[in-house]
């Protein structure tokens, strides 16, 4: 209970709390750095890098008061910037946070943060919204081990839901209920995972992947919520307080980003088949069709070239033709690889037509058998063709009904939505 209290009743941020000491920043601002940092200002920069994760859409929570001490409220920075030493940029494009115990802290939070304020809001209950993050915690902080690295907050003062890490354990959190949403444990400090908090209808989820593994909790309890206006928060706000060692804090690393359905979001990009993008979990997984709950699967279990694809009932065991990994390429795009045979998911005759069947055949990188994972609302994921911009259909709930490509949905589509399993 001690540690709900600290990490969480006195850790909300209300509109007006974010709004003292608002920072309108240019390219060429510049803040002073208080002592602990060793360094002598935090400068506004622009770092250029191949698939940069864009900070469009997002304001800047900074651990530093106005004068660049700790002292007084933490200034946000509108639009959100680079700030070094707090948040730089990767030469990958990844967003490094960095987030000091001994830092300014926002209003009645008891914890310094770095953490993105998402500028576009929308209404719990109305419509689909989501955060979506490729994140790795690199540095915790000495004494809670905890930072809360993804936020749905609403426009008062009290916390609604987090996602957090702390100690190997990824798990969600809902204000005023009694216990966690653990979703992992055992993601070691500096591992690769996703994570996301997304609300469709009256209904908000957790979901995270690593290794392989994908977990979803869904929340109960929240219709006291329903209807509040929204907004996302994401970063570092690591869960130890001032008058900590001056090297005390935490880092987290984003390579992906994105938030939609709300103004502004889909910073990673919308592709027209509904949802926003993010990173598909690694490993190979049995992808289930959500119009008919069956597996996507090589006929027979063929290891040749030209062996249909087709839909099957899940195996439990001997699943190795039913189990598929998404190597990734250039811009998002992958190839989606069976491990029994060895061979890509493709177009058949790189057709471009709707209705074109769909085949395995051995990988050689062309566009028929590359596909870009799109993750939907629901957390399913929907698949579409480089080659032709179809999607990855189903039509048919029928055990053994091939699979072709069809024109991608706009929205939730249940033919074309796959759950990872």
């Amino acid at each position: 209970m001690r540690r709900r209290m600290t990490a969480y009743a006195v850790a909300a941020v209300g509109t007006a709390a974010l709004a003292v000491g608002v920072l309108q920043a240019t390219a060429q601002a510049t803040i002073p750095v208080p002592a602990t940092t060793h360094a002598a200002t935090v400068t506004a920069t622009k770092q250029a890098a191949a698939s940069a994760v864009s900070l469009s859409g997002w304001n800047l929570t900074l651990p530093v008061d106005s004068s660049g001490g700790s002292s007084g409220d933490a200034v946000t920075v509108s639009p959100a910037k680079l700030y070094s030493p707090y948040l730089t940029q990767s030469s990958s494009g990844a967003l490094d946070f960095w987030a000091p115990a001994d830092g300014a802290k926002v209003g009645i939070s008891l914890h310094p943060r770095t953490e993105l304020r998402g500028a576009g809001t929308f209404v719990l209950g109305k419509g689909s919204a989501g955060l979506q993050e490729t994140t790795a915690v690199t540095r915790l902080p000495d004494n809670s081990h905890d930072i809360i690295i993804g936020q749905m907050f609403p426009s008062g003062s009290t916390p609604f839901a987090m996602l957090h890490y702390q100690s190997g354990k990824i798990y969600g959190y809902v204000h005023d209920e009694s216990s966690d949403y653990v979703l992992l444990t055992g993601v070691p400090l500096g591992a690769t995972f996703q994570a996301s908090i997304t609300a469709s209808g009256d209904t908000v989820k957790f979901s995270a992947s690593y290794n392989g593994h994908t977990a979803t909790e869904t929340t109960t309890g929240i219709s006291s919520w329903i209807g509040d206006t929204m907004h996302f928060q994401a970063g570092d706000y690591q869960q130890d307080v001032p008058g900590s060692a001056s090297s005390d804090g935490g880092r987290v690393s984003f390579s992906a980003l994105c938030q939609y359905g709300v103004p502004g979001g889909g910073t990673c990009g919308s592709t027209g088949g509904g949802g926003g993008t993010s990173t598909f979990p690694s490993g190979y997984h049995q992808l289930a069709v959500r119009a008919s709950g069956l597996c996507l699967d090589i006929a027979g279990g063929s290891t040749a070239n030209n062996a249909v694809v087709d839909q099957w009932t899940c195996k439990t065991t001997n699943t190795v033709n039913q189990e598929f990994e998404f190597l990734p390429g250039t811009g998002g795009y992958g190839e989606l690889r069976n491990q029994n045979s060895g061979d890509d998911v493709v177009v058949q005759g790189a057709s471009k037509t709707s209705g074109a069947g769909v085949i395995q055949y051995a990988p050689n990188g062309s566009a028929n058998g590359l596909w870009l994972p799109v993750q939907q609302s629901d957390g399913t994921w929907r698949f579409r063709n480089q080659n032709s911009g179809l999607c990855l259909d189903q039509t048919a709930t029928a055990q053994g009904a091939r699979f072709d490509q069809r024109a991608c949905a706009s929205g939730t589509s249940a033919n074309q939505d796959f759950a990872t399993q």
